[in-house]
């Protein structure tokens, strides 16, 4: 069947979209001060791209537990 996906192919995707959103909240959640460089641009850099409508949402929205 052409074009079609199948289930194992959307599983995947949705498994790596949640490995990306807990890295994220990961990072987000972290203190500032045990962040090396790298973690601490990319911490800035979500916070710049929070937009009106994300602006707020927090760890309990996402259902993430350290």
């Amino acid at each position: 069947m052409r074009g079609h996906l199948t289930f194992d192919q959307i599983n995947g995707v949705v498994q790596d979209l949640n490995k990306a959103v807990v890295s994220k909240c990961k990072i987000l959640h972290q203190p500032m001060k045990s962040m090396s460089s790298a973690v601490r641009n990319l911490y800035h850099r979500f916070l710049e791209g929070e937009t009106k409508d994300t602006k707020g949402v927090n760890g309990g929205d996402t259902k993430y537990e350290p």
